[in-house]
Order: structure tokens, then sequence, then C-alpha cells
């Protein structure tokens, strides 16, 4: 095999790169340092430049997908530092979803093959690491917070509103189904409605029958959050 030429620091990015795209079709059994070494068209030994081993390798595979999506998000999380409105979740969730449609197989990979622990209940999320996807449910928290959302509905809420934005991503990054309509074009009317609920600012009759179950949860009327 003929091997390739790389400028100084293309390579570990270039391993890096093919690093994900074969542990997305091969899965962890498939994957090794040599066989991102043959991607690459490199000796076996090259990878070894830059990784200790197949642990460090997908470790900065997964630091290289969050850097990139924080770079993405990182002008929108500057502007509004402490606190979350409306515009800023919008943004954010705009930027967050057009990421993953320009490389769907980053979706794949940080969802499904890298088997990373996002925790996804309130106290541990607000404790977590600084990954994006948590950045995006602690912003959730931050505009719920200061529009005066109880914390006990705060969790359902954002838990409701980002399986709204993942399944976007699902949809639109899943080979099966089908949509004729641009998803970019479509991405501020999936949003707006789920947003909406997300910043409610009264008791929607579900929220108000698991708080106080003798309520019926097929009222019509809305509890106005104190």
């Amino acid at each position: 095999m003929k091997k390739k030429a790389y400028h100084h620091g293309h390579l570990k990015n270039a391993m890096i790169e093919s690093g994900i795209r074969l542990l997305n079709s091969n899965g962890m059994e498939g994957f090794s340092l040599r066989k991102v070494a043959s991607r690459c068209g490199v000796s076996s030994s090259a990878p070894y430049t830059y990784f200790s081993g197949k642990k460090e390798l997908l470790h900065a595979m997964e630091n290289h997908v969050n850097s990139k999506l924080l770079w993405r998000l990182f002008p929108i999380l500057r502007t509004f530092p402490k606190t979350a409105s409306k515009e800023q979740l919008m943004q954010l969730s705009l930027s967050y979803i057009t990421f993953f449609l320009e490389n769907p197989h980053y979706f794949d990979f940080l969802f499904h093959t890298c088997k990373t622990r996002l925790p996804l209940s309130l106290s541990e999320a607000l404790t977590g690491r600084r990954s994006p996807f948590l950045r995006l449910y602690q912003s959730c928290c931050r505009a719920l917070e200061a529009s005066g959302c109880p914390r006990e509905l705060q969790e359902l809420r954002i838990l409701s509103y980002l399986s709204t934005i993942h399944g976007i991503i699902s949809f639109s990054t899943t080979p099966g189904f089908v949509y004729h309509k641009s998803w970019q074009a479509q991405l501020p009317y999936l949003i707006t409605p789920a947003l909406e609920l997300l910043l409610a600012p009264a008791m929607l009759p579900t929220e108000a029958f698991f708080l106080c179950p003798g309520i019926n949860p097929h009222s019509q009327s809305l509890l106005t959050i104190p």
C-alpha cells in the first residue's frame, strides 16, 4: 500500500475523523488503531505517535466532535452568559440541529456508537460536565427559572423540549425516513411550538394532574404558575 503524505498536524485530525466513521460502520468490535491507520493510508505504527491506545483515540474523537459543536454554539452562549431567553433558546436550538444536519455522522457517533453517558435528570444535568448537550439543557433550565416555573415541572418540560430537538435530528439523519421538504427551512416552524410549551406561563392540565392527582387531566383550563 502506498503511504499518504500529511502536513504536520493534519494526520492526527485525519485519524480522528476516520476513527469516527470506522466506529459508526464497524462498531466497537471492528474498531482498532490498525484499521484507522489503514483508512488513512499510513503505517500501522503511525497512530501511536498521537495516541497511546484505542481508549485515548476514542476520547480524542469525542472531544473533537464536542469542541466543534461548542465552537458553533459559543457565540450565542457568550451573548447570554447568565440568563436564557426564548430568543437565545431558538438560536441555540437552530445551531445545534443545523450542526448535525451538516454532520450526521457526528450525531450517530455521539449518541449511538460512542456510548457517552449524558444524564437527563435535572439534578445530574445541572452539575454534569460541560458538554454541548448539557449546555442546551442548562440553558433551558435558566429560562424556566427566569419565568418562575416551579422546580418540579422543569425536568419534564426540558425533556419534552429536547425530545423534539433530538427527534428532528433523528428523522432528518436517518436514511429510512423520507421527507421531500427542506428540513433547514422547516426548523423554525417545528421548534416554535415546542419552545412555547417549554416556556408556557401556565401549568398545563397534564402537569397539574401529576402535581395534584385530584385534578382532571382532560380539563381545558390552565392553572397560572405563581
